[in-house]
Order: structure tokens, then C-alpha cells, then sequence
């Protein structure tokens, strides 16, 4: 555990936040504007890659503001690739990749901000998540999935068993949600990290088109000797897959498997036997068999976006 330290009086922290966009013009603006709630003391500049959307989320970007510098992307070449192209126009100390379907409270992120700044051998840092109802995203912090603990996600036996870390370390149980402590890895949606350990681990490997890109990279940050924080000490809301709402399509599905095979095969299980290399292929094809159909079912019945309430919920919820 890493001991509490008090917020510095040093001059302002620079901060580059980064957003990738993809057809999210439902929810661009109010984080947006949420990220104007944290101006006290901070220096933010604020760097948005589209990837190719189709709706009005470029003109709503350049309506906001013109001080919003923005990289328009004429395709979708994944979130690896706009991350990195972010990156390397930022200009910050420190490095925030939020997602463009979160807001941000009032206040929080100069106590993040300071609280990764004091911490030497921190490298990345994550806040806690909720949902637009108020119920914890329990994906905010995580631990590498192993053969059992994936095996105890996708059958829920987690929930039967939720003290036996082989079957419930992917939610990293042994961190309660509003208890600060180190983790294998945090959530996507709100990744603060220092530049000198980006720049000492590489950017995100962009052989992930979507998914696994942050679990890659956060495996890299913990081999390369940077620890991983979760930090309750700052809530923000997000509305999952808001850029890709509803059942995932083919595609989407077949890019999460195929993450879930590249980070198995390239890290944890690197130098498993190729007969185990050939059971846990077969189990990851035999998942997006099932989730595929699933998924194609559910479009079939239920076809369409989120709920429109939830958008008037994200934009009241403090």
C-alpha cells in the first residue's frame, strides 16, 4: 500500500487529455464540459482523434471550442492507433485517456493528479467508476486474466465464490471499491499516466484494434517496474460501450476474442505447453462462437441504441 500523501503547492500540472471518438455525438458535450469543472489549478490541454464517425461528433467537437486540437481520422484504424497518434501530440507531464462517454465530477482530478505526481514509483492511475444509475463499474480495477480467473468471469462462479482469488482475480477482489491499493490494471475509460513511463514502456501496441490494448500495456508498465494504482478518491460516470452501444457486432466481437488470445498468448501464457496453448484457443473460439449468435439474436429482438434516459441521467448525475 502506497501511504497517503497531501495535495502539493507546487505551480500548476499539466495535464493532456486524450479522447478518441467514434460516432458519440450523444455524449461528447457533457464531457466536454465536465472537463471544464477541473480547470482550478491544473493546466489541460485537450487532444480528440475521431476515428472516421459518420455522425455530428466532429462538429460538435469544433463548436465547443476552437482551442480543442483535433485529428480526424478518415476510417476507424482502432483505439491502439488513435491513443498512440494522441500521445504524440501531447505536450504534458501527465497523460489522461478518458473516454468520450464519461463525465467528470466537479472536482478530483488535481488530488489525482498530485496523488500520481507523489508517487515515484507509480506510473499509471485510476479512479473509480460508476454507472449512470450509481452502481460501481466494477471493471475499474482488474487483475490479469488467468485460465481460472477467466474461466470463473465468463461463468459467473466469481459470484458464488467471490473470496477464492483463482476464480474472482480478474475484478481484483482483494481491493474493495472504495479502498486505494495496487492492481495489475485499471479501466480504459480513465487512464492518468505519467510521460516518462509511457515513454519508458512504448506506446500501446496497435496489433489490438479494440480491446486488450490497455491490458498489453499495462502488463509492459508492471515488467518494465511501474506499479499500477487504483484511487477511489475521484468518481466519474460512464456509460459503457458508449460508442459501441448495444450487443457488439461481428466485428467488435471477433476483435475482443482475438485480444483475449493475443494478450494470452504473448504474456501470461507464453511459455505454456502447446497443448494448453491449443485447449485455451479452442475455449476462446468456442466464447465468440456462442457470444457471436448471442449477439446477432439480441439485434435481431432488440435492435437500436441506448436508452435515451440514460443520456439525461449522465448529464444530471454529479
Amino acid at each position: 500500500m502506497i501511504d497517503d500523501v497531501a495535495v502539493p503547492k507546487s505551480p500548476d500540472l499539466a495535464i493532456s487529455i486524450v479522447m478518441v471518438t467514434y460516432n458519440c455525438a450523444s455524449y461528447i458535450s457533457t464531457t466536454l464540459e465536465s472537463i471544464g469543472n477541473q480547470l482550478d489549478g491544473l493546466q489541460i490541454e485537450i487532444i480528440i482523434v475521431d476515428n472516421g464517425s459518420s455522425d455530428s461528433t466532429v462538429q460538435q467537437i469544433r463548436e465547443y471550442s476552437p482551442d480543442i486540437r483535433l485529428l480526424e481520422a478518415k476510417e476507424n484504424f482502432g483505439f491502439a492507433w488513435a491513443c498512440n497518434r494522441g500521445m504524440e501530440l501531447a505536450t504534458g507531464s501527465l497523460l489522461l485517456f478518458l473516454n468520450p462517454d464519461t463525465k467528470l465530477p466537479k472536482t478530483g482530478l488535481k488530488e489525482a493528479a498530485a496523488r500520481l505526481t507523489d508517487s515515484p514509483t507509480v506510473g499509471v492511475l485510476g479512479c473509480r467508476l460508476e454507472c449512470p444509475d450509481g452502481s460501481p463499474d466494477h471493471a475499474a480495477k482488474r487483475g490479469f486474466p488467468t485460465i481460472a480467473s477467466s474461466l470463473g468471469y465468463f461463468t459467473k462462479l466469481y459470484k458464488v465464490a467471490p473470496r477464492v482469488k483463482a476464480l474472482s482475480g480478474y475484478l481484483a477482489t482483494h481491493i474493495s471499491y472504495n479502498q486505494e491499493g495496487l492492481v495489475d490494471a485499471v479501466n480504459g475509460a480513465f487512464m492518468l499516466v505519467k510521460r516518462q513511463a509511457a515513454e519508458a514502456v512504448g506506446p500501446l501496441d496497435e496489433t489490438y484494434w479494440m480491446y486488450g490494448e490497455d491490458l498489453d500495456w499495462f502488463w509492459r508498465f508492471r515488467t518494465a517496474g511501474w506499479q499500477i494504482l487504483y484511487w477511489p478518491g475521484m468518481t466519474v460516470v460512464h456509460i459503457k460501450g458508449g460508442s459501441t452501444p448495444g450487443p457488439r457486432g461481428l466485428k467488435l466481437n471477433f476483435s475482443f476474442y482475438r485480444a483475449m488470445w493475443l494478450f494470452y498468448s504473448r504474456h501470461p501464457g507464453k511459455s505454456d505447453p502447446w497443448v494448453l496453448k491449443v485447449i485455451v484457443a479452442a475455449g476462446i473460439g468456442i466464447l465468440f462462437s456462442f457470444s457471436a449468435i448471442r449477439s446477432a439474436l439480441i439485434r435481431k429482438v432488440r435492435p437500436g441504441r441506448h436508452d435515451p434516459d440514460e443520456m439525461q441521467i449522465l448529464k444530471e448525475v454529479v
